[in-house]
């Protein structure tokens, strides 16, 4: 079978979906203080948005993480970072690998938000699958 494409598939699409998020997370005050400068009323929450922003970049209505040694790494809200975390756990090429391994494969990706770790053990230890498979230590104490 052959299939005729309509398009050279190194064009770019000129429709992309974006997704923008109405609720407040820990992202706004970081997004806030880039883009207009404005800082929270607390002052210890203020003074602790200046002294991480410079961790932080923003362009493009998107904020991404700096690092030293990886390339910048897209900030993610809560909702898509438990989605994120599902789909390396138990999507399509699943491996039920432990949570430290999670981290560095996402991180991989190119995705960021803070207490990834603790996020994606709470999410890991509750899959029934590695609770079913997972090994059992018959040693005795």
């Amino acid at each position: 079978m052959v299939e005729v494409l309509e398009r050279k598939s190194t064009e770019e699409d000129t429709l992309m979906a974006t997704i923008t998020t109405e609720e407040e997370c820990w992202m706004t005050p970081f997004i806030k203080y880039l883009a207009d400068g404005t800082l929270p009323e607390d002052k210890l929450q203020a003074r602790r948005i200046q002294m991480r922003a410079p961790m932080y970049y923003f362009k493009n209505g998107i904020l991404y993480r700096k690092s030293f040694t990886e390339p910048y790494l897209r900030c993610v809200d809560p909702a898509q970072a438990k989605e994120i975390i599902r789909e390396m756990h138990e999507g399509a090429c699943s491996t039920h690998s432990g949570y430290r391994t999670i981290v560095n494969r996402i991180k991989r990706m190119g995705y960021f938000w803070p207490y990834m770790y603790r996020d994606t053990y709470d999410l890991i230890v509750n899959c029934e699958a590695c609770q079913i498979h997972a090994p059992v230590n018959r040693s005795p104490h």
